[in-house]
């Protein structure tokens, strides 16, 4: 027991001289005088990132207004709402394609295909055209070949796909924008 509270009491006294000796030190002018000046340095670094973060700030609320402004001029013109179970406010092409089905208000397009298969382009029209719209879509991809979007600035080419136009599109594994 007496051997404990010895290696105890030496365990003691180590912790105190060595704290000690640390506080003579860091106590030394020029440690305090390094400390000082880090301190001054991460403070001016603070104010600087502050003085930045605010600015950002100001920069996304001037953005945030812009877009809103924009969003404020922007009409929407085509809500398809599939009424009727068919296509209201576009040209649509396909009627006797066993892919494209409207049940409940909603446009399915069903098809299997398989990798190395040829992809199939579908291109439907609106009666209208725009100049500067903005598109909301909400549609489901499965497989990696498999791709649904929006496109524009094509002219109409028959029962054959348009030869120029732009689209923006996505499939599950990224999304494109693309000039064709």
């Amino acid at each position: 027991m007496k051997i404990i509270l010895a290696i105890l009491a030496v365990i003691v006294i180590g912790v105190l001289v060595i704290g000690f000796l640390f506080i003579r030190w860091a106590n030394q002018p020029e440690n305090v005088a390094a400390r000082l000046e880090e301190y001054k340095q991460e403070a001016a670094k603070k104010l600087e990132d502050e003085k930045r973060n605010a600015e950002d700030a100001k920069k996304q609320v001037e953005i945030d207004k812009e877009i809103e402004a924009k969003k404020a001029n922007l009409k929407l013109v085509i809500n398809e709402n599939f009424a009727n179970n068919r296509f209201e406010f576009l040209d649509y092409k396909f009627q006797n394609s066993s892919q494209f089905k409207f049940k409940d208000n909603q446009f399915k397009y069903d098809v299997f295909s398989t990798r190395g298969s040829y992809p199939m382009n579908h291109f439907i029209f609106s009666k209208e055209d725009f100049s500067d719209f903005a598109a909301e879509m909400d549609f489901d991809i499965h497989g990696y070949e498999a791709r649904a979007g929006i496109f524009w600035d094509a002219q109409p080419n028959g029962d054959r796909d348009p030869t120029a136009y732009h689209v923006a599109y996505s499939s599950a594994s990224d999304l494109g924008c693309v000039d064709i």
